[in-house]
């Protein structure tokens, strides 16, 4: 698990440029989630926009 955690911060200072000083300041949780946003076309539908995708098809 360490090496996991060493493993995020290894990645995140060679790839986002961050220092380890600024790494291991970081809300971890908060940056594990902003890193692994999906753009809006890759996420999941929601109800709502799968039913206005229906009606745009007309519903056949």
């Amino acid at each position: 698990m360490i090496e996991d955690f060493d493993y995020s911060e290894q990645q995140m200072i060679v790839f986002a440029h961050m220092s380890l000083k600024e790494f291991e300041e970081t809300d971890y949780y908060r940056l594990i989630e902003v890193m692994n946003a999906k753009p809006r076309d890759k996420r999941p539908k929601t109800l709502w926009e799968f039913a206005e995708e229906i009606d745009r098809k007309g519903g056949n």
